[in-house]
């Protein structure tokens, strides 16, 4: 989750906007990702309500990060909350896991 931002860096939104990310079960976690001035951050904890959530089955967000799995066949198992415009650019990012 950590390339969230990187995978944000073109997307514009107003000072203060925070998505959240949340991955459900023991190997998934919550991720919240706040424009600050130009960019995005990620941060652990936050203390307003996201303007969107986005949850991921696990199985789903690993194959998908990792292009095991295409963009528009994971779309019908994520859920997006809020936004949809600012939750959907998180199907671009793609990361190695090790």
């Amino acid at each position: 989750m950590r390339a969230l931002p990187y995978t944000y860096r073109h997307v514009s939104a107003e000072k203060n906007t925070t998505i959240t990310f949340n991955i459900p079960g023991e190997a998934g976690g919550t991720w919240h990702l706040l424009r600050q001035q130009s960019t995005w951050h990620l941060q652990g904890e936050i203390s307003t309500k996201a303007q969107t959530t986005v949850i991921i089955p696990p199985d789903i967000a690993w194959r998908l990060f990792t292009r095991g799995m295409a963009k528009t066949d994971a779309e019908q198992y994520i859920t997006i909350r809020g936004d949809a415009a600012l939750g959907e650019n998180m199907i671009n990012m793609r990361c190695v896991m090790g």
